[in-house]
Parts: structure tokens; sequence; C-alpha cells
């Protein structure tokens, strides 16, 4: 929990940052449904619960709703105001990010696209590092042996950004050391998602079967 549950937010927020979620201007919509605050008026406008009874991720689609309806939707921070334990199980925490990204990025070329730049942003550094200093290693030159060093600093100032995100996101910080291989545990989720939106495969969320053919795509 504490070592993956702030790169799948940071997946999210890459995508729908509270600036472009908050500009009327714009169709980004996201809602977090651990605490949801609206109008009774607002909620019925968009159809209520009978419009979201078979969504598979059910704040998602209430958000878009109400900024396709025209509606003003604001995300703001509750640092401090409540806390909240998502999963208590590596079990819950798969099954439950899997079905998040179904309903987040509800198309194999969203899905594809969120895997591939958590993967290039996490591992592209890691990856010069290693691939650098095992050359020159090999007796390859010294260029690599600058690869390897531009990309070491590089790698380091990642590292030094993750620790201080973990620890305002309320977690250890010595775990955003760890940053590469979380990326890549990550994105087996978002792959596991995108199997699943392929085969069509169900998801069970709090005793539920949801078919992942069942998506959002059409509020878009």
């Amino acid at each position: 929990e504490r070592f993956l549950l702030p790169i799948c937010a940071g997946v999210l927020m890459i995508w729908f940052s509270p600036k472009r979620v908050n500009d009327p201007a714009r169709k980004t919509a996201f809602a977090n449904g651990q605490f949801l605050l609206f109008r009774r008026d607002a909620f019925q406008a968009v159809g209520g619960y009978e419009a979201l009874k078979d969504s598979i991720i059910e704040d998602m689609d209430l958000a878009r709703r109400m900024k396709a309806a025209g509606r003003r939707i604001v995300v703001a921070p509750s640092r401090g105001l409540m806390s909240v334990r998502m999963y208590t199980s590596l079990r819950e925490l798969r099954g439950g990010w899997i079905r998040i990204f179904l309903g987040c990025f509800p198309s194999v070329f969203r899905l594809l696209a969120a895997a591939g730049v958590l993967l290039g942003r996490g591992l592209t550094l890691t990856i010069l590092a290693a691939v650098g200093w095992a050359m020159y290693a090999a007796g390859a030159g010294e260029g690599w042996l600058i690869c390897a060093i531009v990309a070491s600093a590089g790698l380091a100032a990642q590292l030094v950004m993750t620790a201080r995100f973990y620890r305002y996101a309320g977690t250890r910080w010595a775990l955003g050391l760890l940053y590469p291989v979380g990326c890549g545990l990550v994105a087996g989720l978002l792959f596991l998602a995108l199997l699943c939106r392929l085969t069509g495969g169900n998801v069970v969320w709090k005793g539920t079967r949801y078919t992942a053919a069942k998506s959002s795509s059409n509020i878009y």
C-alpha cells in the first residue's frame, strides 16, 4: 500500500491534473470517490444513481456527466481533514486499481499511452545509467562513461524528488528511492487492465462483477 499507492495516484494526476479539471473550458473530468460533495439538483440533472448503476467506476463517470452537462467541478485538497485506508491487502490493491485504470482509461489506446508515459518517465534514466555503466565497464569507450554519469545524476535527482513526493503523500520517504521498481509494478497493473479490456474480462469489486466492455467511453 505505502509503496504502490503514491505511484498509482501519480499516474492519474498526469492525465487528470486538478488545474485542467478545475478549468470549465476543458473537458477533463475527475473525481475521488472517497469524498464527493455535490448539490442534489445537479446530481439529479445528470441521471442520479440510475445513470451510474452499471458504471465500472462511478465517481469518474459522475464527474464526466457533470462536465458534459455544463456543470462546474472542482478538485480541492483535503489534507488534514480526513483519513482513509484505501486497501488492506495486495489482492485488494490489484483488483481495485485494475478497475480504476479500466474506468479512467476506457480504451486500448489510453491504457497503452498511460503505461508508456509511466515507463518512459520512470525507467528511462535507470536504463540509460545501467547500460552506460555496463558498456563502459565492457570497454566500449569514454562516450558511455559520459552517458552513465549524466544518467546517474538525473536518476539521483529523480529519486530525491520522488522521496519528497512520498513524504508529502504521508508515507515513508525512503520508499520513493525504489521508484523505478514501483513503476514497473504499476505498469504491470496497467497491462493487466489492458488484457482485461482486450479479452472483455470481468472485474469483481466488493462482491459485484463488472464486465470490462462496459466503459465510459461514450461520455468522452
